[in-house]
């Protein structure tokens, strides 16, 4: 009767055993997966959204340059606008207005100008529209901004036709990224309290070799998630890479909103051995379990049925006890044997294990939607004047680029004001720069009742104010100004 009991018990204890190793493996699993998959997502978003502000970007200053055509000093004027704009987004190497000829007229530091990008391809390809090319090095434009580093200057390009009233072509506006810009954002999403110990990103072409990554110019193109993430697929594999066994995710580029995408592939790496690291603790604990059920098991083979029932019986009571609360319970050892005490304590110990995984997985998905609403926080800031609460030049060129210009109608009158407000500095130096700040936000308040629901007024810096009127003809304009003046 006692050997019947024990082994019954053994044979149960591992059956239980064996469930919660494969339910919590499954588990572990996906969920390991699922971050280094959300690590490589991220990484293919992060270069999409970037390369799609520098895409609008260039097209909204395309687009704002025949509004200058007839300023007295319209080579100034862009000088000045180019100058912002790589001073507000210091990702940009170089950007230059090159006419149709393609001989450079005017560019940030004065690079290049005077010299023909004729015969460049991102000049060539944006004579037909808007344009992003692939990652180059630059050789010509490398000996003029200098290089600190043991490898080449790499760029990536960004172009945009400018048209005249008739819908000719009379320039182009181009832009060379610093592709230091990728790599900043692969060192922010490494970072050690973020990702699995060894954890890699790399960045391949259309072709499968790496552009991103510790090791430039290398083919991966044979490897199987290569393979598959190079038709568009997404998801995580086991892959042997370098005689190591290593979990890969993988997802492509595909780009943003009217960006197309360059086709980069996103691999992130981690060697299988540090993932599963967790699995293998586990599943440590599950087999000394087991270990002590065994013994458990024997020991009750040579114990008369009375005090097999009874120790079991309190096991049982507090176990679900345990089940009803979220405190860790002791299971009693009231007229048991050591070997059930123990057991209640490795059990403990397991739910203890598991409940801090779970945690920790909890902590991590709750820093990523704290990450997400302070990035919505930034960009709403990044669009906004902090003094009038007017738009930002930034704010302004997004408004024109994403809300205004798709719903204007090809012959619909459009008209800008450009308001600058006499003597200010005097304002500032006779009165003080708290009433300069209430004259400000006095103008920003006047030229915001002036208008109406469909217009969009920016303050883009010091005492000038902007306010754009779709559907307003330049005799109305005119008066709409004036009235501001009074």
């Amino acid at each position: 009767m006692s050997a019947l009991v024990a082994a019954v018990i053994f044979i149960c204890s591992f059956t239980i055993i064996g469930l919660m190793e494969w339910q919590l493996t499954e588990r572990l699993q996906a969920r390991i997966g699922d971050r280094l998959s959300g690590l490589a997502q991220d990484m293919a978003d992060r270069l999409d959204q970037g390369l799609f502000d520098a895409y609008w970007q260039i097209q909204t200053i395309s687009r704002l340059d025949p509004l200058i055509a007839n300023h007295p000093d319209q080579t100034s004027k862009r000088r000045e606008w180019l100058a912002d704009l790589q001073k507000n987004f210091p990702r940009y190497a170089w950007i230059g207005f090159a006419r149709a000829d393609g001989t450079v007229e005017v560019a940030t530091g004065g690079l290049l100008e005077g010299v023909s990008v004729a015969e460049r391809p991102w000049f060539k390809e944006a004579l037909t529209g808007p344009f992003v090319g692939d990652l180059h090095e630059a050789l010509l434009l490398e000996r003029y901004l200098g290089n600190t580093g043991s490898e080449p200057l790499r760029f990536v390009d960004v172009a945009a036709p400018i048209y005249d009233p008739a819908g000719q072509v009379i320039g182009v506006v181009g832009a060379h990224l610093y592709w230091a810009w990728a790599q900043d954002i692969r060192s922010s999403l490494l970072r050690p309290d973020q990702t699995f110990p060894e954890t890699d990103i790399l960045v391949l072409d259309k072709a499968g070799r790496t552009v991103l990554g510790p090791v430039l110019g290398r083919d991966f193109s044979t490897l199987g998630a290569v393979q598959k993430v190079l038709s568009g697929a997404t998801g995580v594999a086991p892959e042997t890479i370098d005689g190591m066994e290593k979990l890969v995710s993988f997802a492509p580029t595909r780009g943003f909103r009217d960006y197309p995408g360059l086709g980069w592939r996103i691999l992130a790496t981690t060697p299988t051995a540090v993932a599963y690291a967790p699995i293998r603790e586990v599943q440590a604990g599950l087999a000394l379990l087991g270990l002590l059920s065994g013994a458990v098991g024997a020991a009750l083979s040579y114990v008369i049925a009375r005090r097999l029932t009874l120790p079991l019986k309190h096991l049982a009571e507090d176990a679900e006890s345990s089940g009803r609360t979220l405190d860790t319970v002791f299971l009693s050892r009231s007229g048991g044997s050591r070997e059930v005490v123990r057991l209640s304590q490795a059990l403990r110990a397991l739910i203890r294990r598991i409940g801090t995984y779970e945690q920790n997985l909890a902590s991590v998905s709750a820093e990523a939607s704290a990450l997400a609403e302070d990035n919505s926080t930034l960009r709403e800031l990044a669009l906004t004047d902090p003094m009038t609460g007017l738009l930002n030049r930034r704010g302004f060129f997004e408004s024109v680029d994403h809300l205004l210009a798709p719903t204007l109608k090809p012959d619909e009158d459009i008209s800008v004001l450009v308001l600058d407000i006499d003597r200010f500095k005097t304002i500032n130096d006779t009165h003080g720069h708290a009433v300069g700040d209430t004259v400000i936000k006095g103008v920003a308040r006047l030229c915001s009742q002036q208008g109406r629901d469909s217009d969009l007024v920016a303050r883009f810096g010091g005492e000038e104010f902007v306010v754009l009127l779709p559907g307003c003809p330049g005799p109305a304009a005119v008066a709409r100004g004036d009235r501001c003046a009074a």
